[in-house]
């Protein structure tokens, strides 16, 4: 079977400065891709191309072979769904609501949500471990919790890829490993292709299939992360010395900063 997302020799730019250049990867089903590299290295940048926000300005982003830029928003919105930084609720949404909005893109003009559509959330919200706090107002939820809701939400839209910017962001150690915990079981029991974007270098060790480095908007490294996170490799991306050993119950790479 071959990649449901595809990359090829991508690149975008903001006015003159090029933001992404020359990005080629693949995402497939049932793999958790990492996405690292420091601020303003093009990892928001990449999510927006491959959920078809932006449209690159070389190469091409591809599902399953079609350029993303040939197929109707909604078609793409069915297909890939990505969970942003920051999501604001001006009004007071119940959390089944907010869930209930990733079934726009499978609604007709007009359309209110059905029975399917609330199976469809209900299942999502099981699937989160949010299910217990439906009825909650999305203002009254943890953080922790509400990142739960907003996974859900993506769910809801029944994609085949997961995309994720900085999931882990403001919550403490529990919540991070419990987001993680997450994306691992959707990818191995639900079979999506998740891509996260991260600062969480451990954490992405220890539960990506393959990791992707970014510098200055491009690849500097690729592939499984006992190849990639190496001392000499996070050390000069991000500046900063670090000790690098295997983790003592996975073996996976364990970074630590140098004091």
């Amino acid at each position: 079977m071959g990649p449901i997302l595809t990359l090829e020799n991508a690149g975008y730019r903001y006015g003159d400065m090029w933001a992404l250049q020359e990005v080629s990867v693949e995402v497939g089903r049932g793999e958790l891709l990492g996405v690292l590299g420091p601020n303003g290295s093009g990892k928001s940048t990449l999510l927006r191309l491959m959920d078809g926000l932006l449209s690159p300005y070389a190469g091409k982003v591809r599902f399953r072979g079609q350029s993303l830029e040939d197929l109707p928003r909604a078609q793409v919105a069915r297909q890939v769904a990505m969970v942003s930084q920051e999501s604001h609720f001006r009004f007071s949404f119940s959390v089944l609501e907010v869930v209930l909005m990733g079934r726009f893109p499978h609604m007709r003009r007009l359309q209110f949500e059905g029975t399917h559509d609330l199976a469809v959330a209900r299942k999502a919200l099981e699937a989160t471990n949010a299910l217990d706090f439906a009825d909650r107002d999305i203002h009254a939820v943890s953080g922790g919790e509400r990142q739960r809701v907003l996974i859900a939400r993506a769910l809801a839209q029944e994609p085949e890829v997961l995309l994720l910017d900085e999931p882990t962001a403001f919550l403490d150690l529990r919540h991070k490993r419990e987001i993680f915990r997450l994306m691992d079981s959707l990818v191995r029991n639900a079979g999506l292709g998740v891509v996260v974007v991260s600062h969480d270098i451990d954490l992405a060790s220890q539960y990506c299939s393959r990791v992707l480095v970014l510098q200055e908007g491009r690849v500097v490294e690729s592939g499984p992360p006992e190849t990639v996170i190496t001392a000499e490799t996070i050390g000069r991306v991000f500046d900063c010395p670090v000790l690098v050993d295997g983790h003592p119950d996975t073996g996976r790479p364990r970074v630590t900063m140098v004091p």
